[in-house]
């Protein structure tokens, strides 16, 4: 009876013990789930609070964005803008040269056919009054041809042959005037150094030089 009695103690005592241990591993249980749920809500609320940071730092961020979007979207037009009128004034400006050159040009252009066609006019007017100077001369009419030559030499100082017949004429005119031999022995000396050769130059020059002495 005694073992009997000696084990039941046993077994109360090792229920006992376990349902303590039982007892003591749930608490320590429930405290460990405390312990985690106050740690989640405040590592929770410390979350949230950075969140609400960040949102708050985002909202700022998006609205200064924002704001300098359209600062420089606004400064972007107002230079287009200033563009846009300086170009329509340098483009009206040189519209205005492009209109004043046109006119002068045309103005040049009608000048110059102007004076082309009096230059033709001309160069007809001195062809013709040489061709009359030719025909007096071979008429005899020598001081009439000679005032014709002269009104070419005019316009053509360096005619070699309008030279000659001029200085030619004028000596023919009145061969006995030495007033004019000067001029004609001039003349021809030049013409000679040019190059110029007509048997009558020589002639000429000697008649002269016969009659002065010189």
């Amino acid at each position: 009876m005694k073992t009997n009695s000696h084990n039941t103690s046993i077994l109360l005592v090792t229920a006992l013990a376990l349902t303590a241990a039982c007892v003591v591993l749930s608490s320590l249980c429930l405290y460990a789930l405390h312990c985690t749920r106050n740690e989640m809500h405040t590592e929770c609320a410390a979350l949230e609070t950075g969140l609400g940071t960040l949102g708050g730092r985002l909202e700022n961020l998006s609205s200064s964005t924002q704001t300098n979007f359209l600062e420089q979207n606004k400064m972007l037009s107002q230079s287009f803008e200033r563009e846009t009128s300086a170009y329509g004034r340098l483009d009206r400006q040189i519209g205005t040269k492009i209109n004043t050159l046109n006119q002068t040009y045309s103005g040049l252009l009608q000048e110059q056919q102007k004076q082309r066609v009096s230059t033709t006019e001309k160069d007809t007017e001195i062809t013709a009054a040489q061709t009359d100077g030719e025909h007096l001369f071979a008429q005899g009419r020598y001081r009439e041809a000679a005032e014709k030559f002269n009104s070419v030499l005019v316009y053509q100082k360096t005619n070699q042959t309008v030279r000659f017949y001029a200085a030619y004429a004028e000596f023919l005119s009145n061969p006995m005037d030495s007033t004019q031999y000067g001029k004609i022995v001039r003349v021809f000396n030049g013409l000679k150094q040019e190059g110029f050769q007509r048997n009558e130059i020589d002639t000429t020059l000697e008649y002269i030089k016969n009659e002065t002495g010189k």
